[in-house]
């Protein structure tokens, strides 16, 4: 059955996700584990910049959230700040 795992501090996490330069919101994130031991995390992100780039962005996040919680399966959805509002996202 999947549950939020014990040791992950949702807050903590989307603190770290808003401290990497190029992230400016997050939206949807949900942490969940299944089975004896696999974290996992899906969230929506907007980037600060219409060309940034999003794929050293997910790079940054998958690692750090790998280190830091033990997260090895990410789901990202990613959107330039021209995006605007993520209205069906929170």
């Amino acid at each position: 059955m999947d549950a939020v795992p014990e040791d992950i501090d949702f807050i903590s996490v989307k603190n770290d996700l808003l401290a990497i330069p190029a992230v400016t919101e997050v939206n949807d994130l949900q942490t969940w584990q299944t089975g004896a031991n696999q974290k996992l995390l899906s969230a929506h992100l907007k980037s600060g910049e219409a060309s940034s780039n999003h794929e050293e962005m997910i790079h940054t996040i998958q690692e750090m959230l790998a280190h830091k919680y033990g997260i090895a399966h990410t789901t990202l959805q990613t959107l330039p700040s021209s995006a605007g509002e993520m209205g069906h996202c929170n």
